[in-house]
């Protein structure tokens, strides 16, 4: 039988010395790379910080690192020849998810990202021009012409958020205390339209906080998702968030429509159900909430629970499939291993 690995592309005995390069070299770890660090340790590879000199399969080059927001990437010409990879979790707002701002932040060189000063890209983007190397971009959007060494990415399922309890029965999920179930902070006014018109849903079992103060204890959120039937996930700073792979593994996901790529992407109807939002951009070009059809489609997908069982059952197996911490580290030493190194990634 064909292992995870081989089917990546990597053979299961090899094992790698991986070395982490930070854009701010005293910003900590980091939930990726700390992520990234437990999965990579589970398929038996060793991480560690970049020391120059020392030997290396591959230097991980991470440009956000615990929320810092200032990167001077002070010693990136000691990477040179090294095999590295770009890890771009970057995150400039979710307004910019609308069409208006795709030819301004694509990428880390896009007009707009480039131009932010405090991360100083300009430095980034110079070290390097002409080099080969696995761009993995998390807000890698749709209709844009990438290179093909570009390579979408998301936050993993990490290890402290994985479920431990796993879909039963029908019976079980059928008696959860919620029908829905949901728990945010109101980063902006689409949330808070969406919050209201799950609010005004009759005759469910509802319970809809959307506060930035009074907040719940993550592990006490936990345990009221796993108790829920359905919960939701819409943008945070950035295009999705943590809350969607928390979600998937306890019960079934509402999330809004994407303009990003995904790996591994989701079905809607299969693993999850797609809800739509109507906005518009303001004079500001920010946007501004008009309206959503979410509270029709949890009106009727509780209609049918059945169906619903399923589709939370489905949506788990796809989480623990794909989006784990060991299936990320995974994936991205299989597009390593297939990398051609002569070709240039940024001319």
């Amino acid at each position: 039988m064909t292992s995870h690995l081989e089917s990546a592309g990597i053979c299961p005995q090899q094992r790698f010395k991986i070395a982490y390069f930070m854009a701010k070299p005293d910003g900590g770890c980091g939930v990726v790379p700390g992520g990234l660090t437990r999965g990579l340790s589970e398929l038996g590879h060793q991480t560690y910080h970049f020391n120059p000199g020392d030997s290396y399969d591959y230097v991980f080059l991470f440009n956000v690192s615990a929320h810092i927001q200032y990167w001077d990437w002070i010693g990136l010409e000691q990477l040179n020849g090294y095999k590295f990879c770009f890890i771009d979790m970057a995150e400039y707002g979710w307004w910019t998810h609308y069409d208006y701002y795709k030819d301004k932040y694509y990428s880390a060189f896009a007009p707009l990202a480039i131009k932010a000063k405090h991360l100083n890209q300009v430095k980034l983007l110079e070290f390097l021009r002409g080099k080969s190397y696995p761009y993995f971009l998390r807000e890698m959007y749709k209709g844009v012409e990438y290179h093909k060494n570009y390579h979408p990415i998301d936050y993993p399922l990490y290890f402290y958020s994985v479920s431990k309890k796993q879909p039963i029965s029908f019976e079980e999920f059928k008696n959860r205390h919620w029908d829905i179930f949901v728990a945010w902070g109101h980063n902006h006014q689409t949330r808070v339209g969406i919050s209201e018109k799950i609010r005004a849903i009759g005759g469910y079992k509802t319970h809809v906080l959307c506060n930035s103060d009074a907040k719940i204890p993550q592990f006490e959120y936990f345990s009221h998702l796993e108790n829920a039937k359905l919960s939701i996930s819409y943008d945070g700073y950035g295009s999705g968030s943590f809350r969607e792979t928390e979600v998937l593994c306890r019960c079934v996901l509402f999330r809004n429509e994407q303009c990003v790529i995904r790996p591994y992407p989701l079905t809607d109807g299969v693993n999850f159900i797609e809800y739509k939002t109507d906005e518009i951009l303001g004079d500001d070009k920010y946007p501004i909430y008009k309206n959503t059809n979410v509270d029709e489609l949890m009106r009727e997908g509780l209609k049918k629970p059945e169906e619903l069982y399923q589709i939370y059952v489905n949506g788990y197996k796809h989480c623990m499939d794909y989006y784990t911490e060991r299936a990320v580290a995974n994936r991205i030493l299989g597009i390593l291993s297939k990398h051609d190194w002569g070709e240039v990634t940024i001319d």
